[in-house]
Protein backbone atom coordinates (compact mmCIF):
# COMPACT_ATOMS: atom_id res chain seq x y z
CA UNK A 1 0.00 0.00 0.00
CA UNK A 2 1.27 3.39 -0.91
CA UNK A 3 0.96 6.36 0.99
CA UNK A 4 -2.25 7.58 -1.14
CA UNK A 5 -3.81 4.28 -0.75
CA UNK A 6 -3.63 4.85 3.26
CA UNK A 7 -5.14 7.91 3.23
CA UNK A 8 -8.00 6.60 1.40
CA UNK A 9 -8.06 3.77 3.55
CA UNK A 10 -8.46 5.72 6.72
CA UNK A 11 -10.72 8.10 5.76
CA UNK A 12 -13.03 4.53 4.34
CA UNK A 13 -12.34 3.14 7.94
CA UNK A 14 -15.01 4.96 10.06
CA UNK A 15 -17.96 4.52 7.24
CA UNK A 16 -17.18 0.62 6.95
CA UNK A 17 -16.90 0.58 10.95
CA UNK A 18 -20.55 2.53 11.00
CA UNK A 19 -21.83 -0.06 8.78
CA UNK A 20 -20.63 -2.85 10.74
CA UNK A 21 -21.79 -1.23 13.73
CA UNK A 22 -25.41 -0.63 11.97
CA UNK A 23 -26.05 -4.39 11.33
CA UNK A 24 -23.44 -4.76 8.30
CA UNK A 25 -25.08 -8.42 6.92
CA UNK A 26 -27.50 -8.52 9.24
CA UNK A 27 -28.98 -5.21 7.92
CA UNK A 28 -31.54 -3.94 10.75
CA UNK A 29 -32.91 -6.96 12.34
CA UNK A 30 -32.42 -6.56 15.83
CA UNK A 31 -29.57 -8.03 17.85
CA UNK A 32 -31.56 -10.81 19.71
CA UNK A 33 -33.06 -12.13 16.29
CA UNK A 34 -30.21 -12.48 14.06
CA UNK A 35 -29.50 -16.10 13.68
CA UNK A 36 -26.67 -17.50 15.44
CA UNK A 37 -23.89 -19.34 13.33
CA UNK A 38 -24.01 -23.32 13.28
CA UNK A 39 -20.41 -23.72 14.77
CA UNK A 40 -19.19 -22.24 17.91
CA UNK A 41 -18.17 -19.00 17.65
CA UNK A 42 -15.08 -17.75 18.14
CA UNK A 43 -14.13 -14.52 19.07
CA UNK A 44 -14.19 -11.86 17.07
CA UNK A 45 -10.67 -10.89 17.80
CA UNK A 46 -9.63 -14.09 16.84
CA UNK A 47 -11.45 -14.03 13.86
CA UNK A 48 -10.47 -10.58 12.60
CA UNK A 49 -6.54 -11.78 13.57
CA UNK A 50 -6.90 -14.76 10.61
CA UNK A 51 -8.42 -11.86 8.54
CA UNK A 52 -5.08 -9.97 8.97
CA UNK A 53 -2.83 -12.92 8.04
CA UNK A 54 -4.91 -13.38 4.88
CA UNK A 55 -5.21 -9.83 4.01
CA UNK A 56 -1.64 -8.62 4.40
CA UNK A 57 1.74 -10.66 3.56
CA UNK A 58 2.75 -11.35 6.92
CA UNK A 59 4.21 -14.52 5.59
CA UNK A 60 6.75 -12.55 4.37
CA UNK A 61 9.80 -12.15 6.39
CA UNK A 62 10.35 -8.38 4.74
CA UNK A 63 6.55 -7.51 6.26
CA UNK A 64 7.58 -5.69 9.71
CA UNK A 65 3.82 -6.40 11.57
CA UNK A 66 2.49 -9.49 12.89
CA UNK A 67 -1.36 -10.14 12.71
CA UNK A 68 -1.12 -10.15 16.20
CA UNK A 69 0.45 -6.74 16.46
CA UNK A 70 -2.10 -6.03 13.92
CA UNK A 71 -4.95 -7.16 15.52
CA UNK A 72 -4.10 -5.86 19.29
CA UNK A 73 -4.02 -2.45 17.55
CA UNK A 74 -7.27 -2.85 15.80
CA UNK A 75 -8.85 -3.82 19.46
CA UNK A 76 -7.65 -0.47 20.54
CA UNK A 77 -9.05 1.38 17.91
CA UNK A 78 -12.21 -0.77 17.07
CA UNK A 79 -13.47 -2.79 20.30
CA UNK A 80 -13.38 -5.86 18.15
CA UNK A 81 -14.43 -7.94 21.53
CA UNK A 82 -16.67 -5.86 23.14
CA UNK A 83 -18.67 -5.16 20.21
CA UNK A 84 -21.74 -7.44 19.84
CA UNK A 85 -22.55 -6.29 16.31
CA UNK A 86 -18.90 -6.60 14.92
CA UNK A 87 -19.09 -9.73 17.17
CA UNK A 88 -22.17 -11.18 14.89
CA UNK A 89 -20.57 -10.10 11.79
CA UNK A 90 -17.11 -11.96 12.08
CA UNK A 91 -19.12 -14.87 13.57
CA UNK A 92 -21.04 -15.51 10.05
CA UNK A 93 -18.20 -14.76 8.45
CA UNK A 94 -16.19 -17.58 10.41
CA UNK A 95 -19.30 -20.35 10.27
CA UNK A 96 -18.26 -21.58 6.91
CA UNK A 97 -21.07 -23.60 5.86
CA UNK A 98 -23.09 -20.82 6.41
CA UNK A 99 -21.55 -18.97 3.29
CA UNK A 100 -23.47 -21.97 1.26
CA UNK A 101 -26.90 -21.75 3.47
CA UNK A 102 -27.09 -18.35 5.26
CA UNK A 103 -29.67 -17.09 7.44
CA UNK A 104 -32.69 -15.71 6.45
CA UNK A 105 -32.00 -12.28 7.53
CA UNK A 106 -28.90 -11.57 5.07
CA UNK A 107 -31.49 -12.61 2.13
CA UNK A 108 -33.71 -9.92 3.18
CA UNK A 109 -30.97 -7.35 3.98
CA UNK A 110 -29.57 -8.25 0.54
CA UNK A 111 -32.77 -7.59 -1.29
CA UNK A 112 -33.40 -4.08 1.21
CA UNK A 113 -29.89 -2.72 -0.25
CA UNK A 114 -29.36 -4.60 -3.42
CA UNK A 115 -32.45 -4.66 -5.50
CA UNK A 116 -33.17 -6.93 -7.79
CA UNK A 117 -30.79 -5.70 -11.21
CA UNK A 118 -32.58 -5.44 -14.74
CA UNK A 119 -31.22 -8.73 -15.66
CA UNK A 120 -32.97 -10.32 -12.70
CA UNK A 121 -36.60 -8.97 -13.33
CA UNK A 122 -38.00 -12.61 -14.55
CA UNK A 123 -36.26 -14.63 -12.03
CA UNK A 124 -38.58 -16.07 -9.76
CA UNK A 125 -36.33 -14.96 -6.63
CA UNK A 126 -33.32 -12.82 -7.23
CA UNK A 127 -32.04 -13.69 -3.48
CA UNK A 128 -31.78 -17.58 -4.46
CA UNK A 129 -30.32 -17.22 -7.77
CA UNK A 130 -27.60 -15.20 -6.11
CA UNK A 131 -27.27 -17.59 -3.33
CA UNK A 132 -26.85 -20.75 -6.07
CA UNK A 133 -23.93 -18.99 -7.54
CA UNK A 134 -22.37 -18.46 -4.51
CA UNK A 135 -23.20 -22.33 -3.15
CA UNK A 136 -21.89 -23.48 -6.49
CA UNK A 137 -18.39 -21.46 -6.13
CA UNK A 138 -18.54 -22.37 -2.55
CA UNK A 139 -18.94 -26.26 -3.06
CA UNK A 140 -15.49 -26.36 -5.72
CA UNK A 141 -13.46 -24.50 -3.28
CA UNK A 142 -14.45 -26.27 -0.04
CA UNK A 143 -14.03 -29.52 -1.69
CA UNK A 144 -10.31 -29.76 -1.32
CA UNK A 145 -10.74 -28.73 2.42
CA UNK A 146 -10.21 -31.49 4.81
CA UNK A 147 -13.31 -33.37 6.11
CA UNK A 148 -15.09 -31.54 8.89
CA UNK A 149 -13.58 -27.54 8.61
CA UNK A 150 -16.33 -25.49 9.96
CA UNK A 151 -14.46 -22.32 10.80
CA UNK A 152 -12.18 -19.80 9.18
CA UNK A 153 -9.62 -19.98 11.75
CA UNK A 154 -9.11 -23.65 11.16
CA UNK A 155 -8.06 -23.14 7.28
CA UNK A 156 -4.65 -22.88 6.10
CA UNK A 157 -3.52 -19.50 5.09
CA UNK A 158 -4.02 -20.25 1.43
CA UNK A 159 -7.44 -21.34 1.86
CA UNK A 160 -8.24 -18.15 3.86
CA UNK A 161 -7.21 -16.36 1.10
CA UNK A 162 -9.22 -17.81 -1.68
CA UNK A 163 -12.10 -18.04 0.95
CA UNK A 164 -11.66 -13.96 1.29
CA UNK A 165 -11.91 -13.77 -2.80
CA UNK A 166 -15.28 -16.01 -2.70
CA UNK A 167 -16.21 -12.96 -0.48
CA UNK A 168 -14.49 -9.96 -3.01
CA UNK A 169 -16.19 -11.80 -5.90
CA UNK A 170 -19.76 -12.82 -4.55
CA UNK A 171 -23.08 -12.50 -6.08
CA UNK A 172 -24.46 -11.04 -3.04
CA UNK A 173 -23.64 -7.06 -2.64
CA UNK A 174 -23.70 -7.49 0.92
CA UNK A 175 -20.96 -9.55 1.34
CA UNK A 176 -19.00 -7.98 -1.34
CA UNK A 177 -19.21 -4.70 0.69
CA UNK A 178 -18.17 -6.91 4.17
CA UNK A 179 -15.11 -7.97 2.09
CA UNK A 180 -14.39 -4.53 1.70
CA UNK A 181 -15.40 -3.20 4.95
CA UNK A 182 -12.77 -5.78 6.73
CA UNK A 183 -10.13 -5.35 4.54
CA UNK A 184 -10.64 -1.01 4.89
CA UNK A 185 -10.36 -2.13 9.16
CA UNK A 186 -6.87 -4.41 8.63
CA UNK A 187 -5.40 -1.57 6.55
CA UNK A 188 -6.32 0.81 9.00
CA UNK A 189 -4.99 -0.88 11.31
CA UNK A 190 -1.93 -1.66 10.32
CA UNK A 191 -0.49 1.12 8.63
CA UNK A 192 -1.39 3.67 10.91
CA UNK A 193 1.54 1.53 13.49
CA UNK A 194 4.64 3.21 13.24
CA UNK A 195 6.32 -0.06 11.91
CA UNK A 196 4.70 -0.17 8.78
CA UNK A 197 5.30 3.99 7.68
CA UNK A 198 8.84 3.33 6.33
CA UNK A 199 6.73 0.64 3.70
CA UNK A 200 4.34 3.55 2.64
CA UNK A 201 7.41 6.38 2.69
CA UNK A 202 5.86 8.03 5.31
CA UNK A 203 8.39 9.68 7.91
CA UNK A 204 6.02 10.58 10.79
CA UNK A 205 3.83 13.34 12.24
CA UNK A 206 5.30 17.20 10.42
CA UNK A 207 5.13 18.32 14.40
CA UNK A 208 8.37 15.22 14.85
CA UNK A 209 10.27 16.13 12.31
CA UNK A 210 10.80 19.98 13.51
CA UNK A 211 14.10 21.51 14.38
CA UNK A 212 14.07 21.61 18.08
Amino acid sequence: MDRRAFLAASLTAASSLHWLRAGGLFGDTPLALASAPGAAAQPGGTVFSAIVGAVLPADDPRFALSPAAVTANASKLFALDNDAALQRNLALFDDLPSFAAPPDSLGAAELALYPPEPNEKGAASPIATRLAVDARAYQALSAHWPPGTASFTQLALADRRAYLMLWAHSALGLRRRFYRAVKTLVMAAAYSMDAAWPAIGYAGPLLHLRAP
